[in-house]
């Protein structure tokens, strides 16, 4: 049942989301008739995600005995838009139209893109794919390494923040284990300390009546996401492998234990089915978004926003 319904959704987006040149729909309420907007801008962050899991998603079918040939096509589509259309100091470009053209370049977001360029360099062996994704990493570190920050890759905002290094780390580790050359590495340990300067390496104690001294909520391990969202959620959890591969290729173990404080913050405010938070019953398996730390938004309280994908990246944790 677990197979079907993966499949379902993934047989959707595949059907009705791939666009003729390349690019990917990356709403879909668009293409069930909620939305009819005159341009649905494709963003850097989502086509990433989209190239780098369909791939993804095609092997795992396989594992399973089913044949999905079109999740590889279309995530082979997207690597092939952005290797057409990169720019020539190697941007990938924030958004584009549907039409192809580029909608923003600046931000970090471009670099999602690099990691599934560089699996369509494992898997077709043609050099455009990595010289592509090379290109995009200089590019993109350089940005880092000059400016000392990274933008625009949490969607929800436009500002300086944690997820936009996350592919950066990604890309590096990838990068020094196709081609051997140590400077990847130092790269790749450049953008784990970005991402560590958002980790709360300390605890606070919260005043009893609040939502966060109900959850016994610790701050420590837990990360912030952006200079314009004050508050800390559990989205470590997404590089979290990226952290412990990091110690074990630099022998560092200090990158195991951020990524141990990750998973044991991650794990805080997960209901068993009987949690009741700020009055209310939270389903079995939820968990909030937002833990409110600070004065900022719902001042020590917490978001209530009970998304998925707290829920998706332990899983994910759980299964690398």
């Amino acid at each position: 049942a677990s197979l079907d319904k993966g499949l379902a959704a993934l047989d959707s987006w595949a059907a009705y989301a791939p666009l003729a040149n390349g690019l990917f729909c990356c709403h879909f309420d668009p293409l069930i008739g909620l939305e009819h907007p005159k341009d649905n801008l494709q963003d850097g962050c989502n086509l990433g995600g989209a190239a780098t899991y369909f791939f993804e998603a095609h092997e795992l079918a396989a594992r399973c005995g089913v044949e999905r040939p079109g999740y590889q096509t279309l995530a082979f589509g997207i690597c092939d838009f952005f290797v057409k259309h990169q720019f020539e100091d190697g941007n990938l470009g924030r958004a584009w139209h549907n039409d192809g053209t580029c909608a923003a370049t600046d931000g970090t977001t471009g670099c999602f893109l690099v990691p599934p360029l560089l699996t369509a360099f494992q898997l077709s062996g043609q050099d455009e794919y990595l010289t592509a994704a090379k290109r995009a990493f200089a590019f993109y570190m350089a940005g880092l390494i000059k400016h000392g920050f990274t933008a625009a890759g949490a969607l929800d905002t436009h500002c300086i923040d944690k997820e936009s290094a996350i592919p950066l780390l990604r890309s590096a580790l990838m990068l020094y284990r196709l081609t051997g050359e140590a400077e990847y590495l130092q790269h790749a340990e450049h953008a784990a300390y970005y991402l560590a300067s958002w980790q709360w390496q300390h605890t606070v104690h919260y005043a009893p009546g609040t939502a966060l001294a109900e959850l016994a909520y610790d701050t420590f391990g837990g990360t912030s996401v952006s200079t314009q969202h004050h508050h800390i959620d559990p989205y470590a959890l997404s590089f979290l492998d990226a952290w412990l591969q990091l110690a074990d290729l630099t022998g560092n173990p200090v990158w195991k234990q951020r990524a141990q404080a990750v998973w044991s913050n991650g794990m805080l405010g997960v209901s068993d089915g009987q949690l009741r938070v700020m009055g209310k019953l939270r389903p079995v398996g939820s968990q909030d978004e937002g833990f409110y730390h600070t004065r900022w938004g719902n001042p020590f309280n917490v978001s209530q926003w009970l998304v998925a994908w707290p829920t998706a990246f332990r899983l994910e944790v759980l299964r690398s």
